[in-house]
């Protein structure tokens, strides 16, 4: 499902590095993974390396949210747990943080005793939370790439503009109009536009590379 979360341009909470860690609820065991997500490709990957790790697991319940422009793609899996006690719980913890572009995976051995509905959502909010925990947190800000075109007449004036933007100039290219790449805080992108056009009277053409 597709959360809005609103402009969230200037910044967004992440995990800070993968984690696992290991919980036992009555008879059963449950090893929690968490891992930095870039892409939704990557939730299906990981998942199923989570299963290629633990085959004889009765349960691999998950949950993320990951960036999407200005809002927030999440989801949650019980898969085979009953109905919301397994990745609902888990989706809620990772809300609970305001953490974006992460997934946590827990996988539960069945030792024979039955948890019950609250015991299912507590174990598995739980083995989140010390998941993300032991994978910390760190704050990032959403950047957008830039290709820009303009006569060499007005390398100066476009530097310029660069320059007092602290943009990251990752390459310059000299043809017949010359191009520069950049990278910036998604968060300036319009104003970097706007006082590009006004530097050089709109004679600059500026694309998403």
């Amino acid at each position: 499902m597709l959360a809005d979360e609103g402009a969230i341009s200037t910044g967004y909470c992440t995990l800070a590095r993968a984690a696992e860690v290991q919980l036992k609820r009555a008879d059963s065991r449950f090893i929690a993974l968490a891992q930095p997500l870039s892409e939704l490709s990557q939730v299906e990957r990981y998942l199923d390396q989570a299963r290629s790790r633990f085959p004889d697991a009765t349960h691999h319940c998950s949950a993320y949210r990951l960036l999407h422009e200005d809002s927030i793609l999440e989801h949650g899996d019980d898969d085979g747990e009953p109905l919301h006690t397994a990745g609902a719980p888990m989706l809620q913890v990772l809300r609970g943080r305001e953490l974006c572009n992460a997934l946590v995976v827990v996988v539960r051995y069945f030792g024979g005793t039955k948890l019950g509905v609250g015991g299912l959502i507590r174990a598995y909010g739980d083995a989140a939370k010390a998941a993300l925990e032991a994978a910390g947190t760190v704050r990032k800000i959403p950047q957008a790439r830039l290709r820009i075109r303009y006569s060499h007449a007005l390398t100066g004036a476009v530097m310029g503009v660069l320059h007092r933007a602290r943009a990251q100039i990752e390459g310059v290219e000299h043809g017949e109009l010359a191009q520069v790449r950049i990278v910036l805080a998604r968060a300036q992108l319009e104003e970097l536009k706007r006082q590009l056009k006004e530097a050089c009277a709109g004679r600059v053409e500026v694309f998403d590379d």
